[in-house]
């Protein structure tokens, strides 16, 4: 699985690699990490959430509608 970081205009700057049924953890050459994976709200929103990895976040979003929340 490739989770891809975006910079303010949609160009890709980061790309963290994670294999599936593997140990394999990596990231693309090149990758700046001031860019890492990220979902960002569409209302203003005065909370962030950090998370360690972008499957925690993808996990904590998917709960979150699940709730019915955006």
């Amino acid at each position: 699985a490739v989770f891809v970081g975006m910079d303010q205009q949609g160009k890709p700057q980061y790309a963290a690699l994670r294999g599936i049924n593997t140990d394999f953890i990596g990231e693309a050459n090149g990758s700046d990490k001031n860019y890492s994976f990220s979902i960002f709200t569409e209302k203003p929103n005065d909370t962030m959430h950090l998370f360690e990895s972008a499957i925690d976040l993808l996990s904590y979003a998917t709960l979150q509608k699940l709730e019915g929340k955006e």
